[in-house]
């Protein structure tokens, strides 16, 4: 009131205002701006809105900028593709903007046409090549469900449902910083990737099951044993090898004597073979995908010495970035080798077994081991050991990168 006086007092005799006038709003902003970051620091959901507007603006301008406004571009349709699958039967051709390579977008939008695999798909692929890719329904059955099973609305629903189970996973980790006093602006880092970031510009189910795994580490850091059970499912159902955290939290809850939850959390691969029985008979045979699997260091050293890779600096950079990122999370000191960091380590693990069919390019070993920077800062969450912000880190720096040169 007194500034607000001073103000009326000056404009009535027609002089400047007085430097008190000057010096009061700049300290009522200073105190505004300060109420705010409190506010932000020990609030979550904002954080959530940002992960999933921003994203969704971002994509919004891709598709204007690079694919003429037209949505079905980001799936990455090819013509010998549409003529093969159920696509054919629910879209004109003229409804699709089809593209000069596949990309793996085309199956998630195929699956999400055909839930439960009453098409044949007609393909030159290997025996039981449809069985690989049927395993992984979840993300496909969240666009059917989203979109009412309208192909059309399908286009959108897919990366709809992808940014809204993100700002799911932002809001539970931006929780668990809060709890533990730390920033919750730290899940920008997730939501910066570079994995995430390749799944949201090209439907991919990798960033659908991280977020499921991360909404399940959560809830079972919470105790909250039944929902982390159902979470963990959804992501194994996602992605196969979402099984690897599941069931290194059940090996170390056997060792502790946890039976009840080791119990529990045998759903989860219950679930998944089931699914796998209902792909596998509506299939052509088996395939694993065991080509992308080999022996430990082999893909990396390959990707490292193979003269033949068209690779550009911002790729060589990505590639260091992730071998940076893996062994950042890995700690020498015994007392921060808690169950999330075992599971950290399968996830590594796997990621050295891959080979160069991964590792050739950051579209794919991107989005493949995304999993590790973001368990690497779901520890940070549970632990605060500020090296797990490292990879996280640089990825994100990577991911802001991709974003800039898709837009």
């Amino acid at each position: 009131m007194v500034h607000m006086n001073i103000l009326r007092k000056a404009v009535s005799k027609g002089g400047p205002p007085h430097p008190d006038a000057d010096h009061g709003a700049a300290a009522g902003a200073v105190g505004f701006a300060k109420g705010a970051a409190k506010w932000l620091a020990r609030t979550a959901w904002p954080w959530a809105v940002v992960s999933v507007v921003v994203p969704a603006v971002l994509l919004g301008f891709h598709v204007v900028r690079e694919k003429g406004g037209d949505i079905s571009g980001i799936y990455y349709v090819t013509p010998e593709f549409y003529a093969s699958t159920v696509l054919r039967e629910v879209y004109r051709e003229d409804q699709i903007q089809f593209q000069e390579g596949p990309y793996d977008s085309v199956y998630f939008l195929a699956h999400a046409n055909d839930p439960m695999f009453r098409s044949l798909v007609e393909s030159g692929n290997p025996s039981g090549w449809d069985f690989h890719r049927r395993r992984r329904i979840l993300f496909s059955w969240a666009g059917w469900l989203l979109g009412g099973g309208d192909p059309e609305l399908i286009l959108y629903a897919l990366p709809t449902a992808q940014l809204l189970l993100l700002g799911g996973a932002v809001w539970a980790l931006a929780q668990l910083l809060i709890q533990g006093g730390r920033h919750p602006g730290w899940t920008l880092l997730h939501v910066a990737s570079l994995g995430a970031a390749v799944c949201i510009l090209r439907p991919l189910a990798d960033l659908f099951a991280v977020n499921l795994l991360l909404l399940g580490c959560c809830a079972w850091h919470w105790k909250r044993i039944s929902l982390a059970v159902v979470c963990f499912a959804a992501a194994a159902l996602t992605k196969e090898s979402s099984l690897l955290v599941p069931a290194v939290l059940a090996a170390t809850s056997l060792a502790r004597g946890r039976l009840r939850e080791t119990l529990a959390l045998g759903v989860v691969p219950l679930a998944m073979l089931a699914w796998w029985v209902y792909a596998w008979m509506n299939s052509t045979g088996l395939y694993f995908g065991q080509g992308d699997i080999g022996r430990p260091f082999e893909g990396i050293l390959d990707r490292l010495l193979e003269p033949l890779l068209n690779t550009g600096r911002r790729d060589r950079f990505v590639f260091w970035a992730y071998l940076i990122a893996m062994a950042s999370v890995l700690p020498a000191r015994p007392r921060y080798w808690d169950e999330y960091r075992w599971a950290v380590g399968a996830l590594v693990l796997l990621a050295l077994h891959t080979q160069i069919s991964v590792w050739a390019d950051f579209w794919s070993y991107g989005r493949v081991h995304l999993a590790i920077p973001t368990m690497a800062l779901f520890c940070f969450a549970v632990r605060g050991r500020w090296i797990d912000l490292l990879g996280p880190a640089i990825l994100a720096l990577a991911g802001l990168n991709l974003w800039r040169w898709a837009l």
